[in-house]
């Protein structure tokens, strides 16, 4: 399980969606985020890593006592830390839920009417089946047919 939440940049202008693979790293260990509009000149490759313009700056050292606790014999670096996963982007990049939820949104009142089986309702209004289809909406399945 996957714990997924939004964090805002230092500025407060810019956030990001994140995402704790195995909930393995309280979100915490990210102690600063900062976008493209905020990021630092200087970047401590130690504790910071740079991506889509954005940079994450991590408490490595609380990460490497949380591997040690559970296992993981991996050097707890930033690089490491954001590529396996453990406390990196939801999805490719820090906007992807943002652009998802807007494309959902867009494509939504279309797909219902393309697809009815994706809305919330059973069957046409009046009807007990779909037209088309030989199930009845609301019937319980038939038992296998045995040969004689």
């Amino acid at each position: 399980m996957c714990m997924n939440l939004r964090r805002f940049c230092s500025c407060g202008r810019n956030s990001a969606y994140l995402s704790c693979r195995d909930n393995l790293l309280p979100a915490e260990l990210l102690v600063n985020l900062f976008c493209p509009e905020c990021r630092p000149d200087n970047i401590a490759e130690t504790t910071m890593l740079q991506d889509c313009g954005w940079v994450l700056e991590y408490d490595v050292d609380r990460a490497q006592a949380y591997f040690i606790a559970r296992g993981i014999r991996s050097r707890a670096t930033p690089a490491f830390i954001f590529d396996v996963g453990y406390l990196s982007w939801q999805g490719l990049a820090p906007g992807d839920q943002e652009v998802n939820t807007r494309l959902h949104q867009r494509l939504a009142p279309s797909s219902s009417r393309t697809w009815p089986f994706i809305s919330n309702r059973c069957a046409p209004s009046g009807s007990r089946t779909w037209p088309g289809s030989r199930r009845q909406v609301g019937a319980k399945p038939r038992p296998p047919e045995t040969l004689p």
